[in-house]
């Protein structure tokens, strides 16, 4: 199976490349986690376990600058616990397409439990919250399914950490962008949506071809 993960050509250049540096810089965490035999299945889990008191401290408790700041402290641990189980999975000799499952899950869930909990506490409309999860979940299966395939995209804008971004600069602010931008970035997520169709199409197009080919051969 080729590239069972959701970077785009460009961004898996850029992996390889980082990969080595962001495993030494985060080795003395690795080791604290591998001396408590925590597993990276076990990071995933807590990196989602994280978004629990996020979603509770942004629908539940006063816009206040304590409370504000201890959401962006939650929702920055999730980023960081989602970046660890990969070097841990390495380090301990795991790393694999189950484990890359995992991952993407909890990447991925990550971000629209963020999306809806935000939709909840008002600071984002219902209709393009809804619409900005759809799209962006659209993408990311065309990229998985690309990648699969051997076709991947050269490149794609991964709108998630600018949604972190944004809501952070609420949390500072108490300037809130975030419906005006998640509904630019779902128009955009339609540009990879249709080219991902397009291209998977062609490609079982000719999967077609060739199984009438071999009938014909039989």
């Amino acid at each position: 199976m080729q590239r069972f993960n959701f970077f785009s050509a460009l961004e898996h250049r850029k992996q390889e490349n980082f990969r080595g540096a962001r495993d030494r810089l985060v080795r003395p965490l690795v080791d604290a986690l591998i001396a408590w035999r925590v597993q990276p299945d076990g990071v995933s889990a807590l990196g989602m376990l994280c978004l629990v008191p996020f979603g509770l401290v942004v629908t539940l408790a006063p816009p206040t600058p304590a409370t504000m700041a201890l959401a962006c402290g939650l929702l920055f641990l999730h980023v960081i616990l989602d970046g660890l189980d990969g070097p841990l999975a390495r380090r301990l000799g795991r790393e694999g397409h189950g484990g890359a499952l995992v991952d993407m899950m909890c990447d991925h869930c990550g971000m629209i439990v963020v999306t809806l909990q935000l939709s909840l506490a008002g600071l984002i409309d219902g209709s393009v919250a809804g619409l900005y999860v759809i799209t962006y979940t659209l993408m990311i299966a065309f990229t998985i399914w690309l990648n699969a395939l051997g076709r991947p995209f050269q490149f794609i804008f991964r709108t998630k950490y600018f949604l972190y971004a944004f809501f952070a600069v609420y949390a500072g602010t108490g300037v809130n962008f975030l419906t005006p931008v998640l509904l630019l970035f779902s128009t955009y997520h339609l540009l990879p949506i249709l080219t991902g169709y397009h291209r998977v199409r062609e490609e079982l197009k000719k999967l077609d071809r060739r199984d009438a080919y071999a009938e014909e051969s039989v």
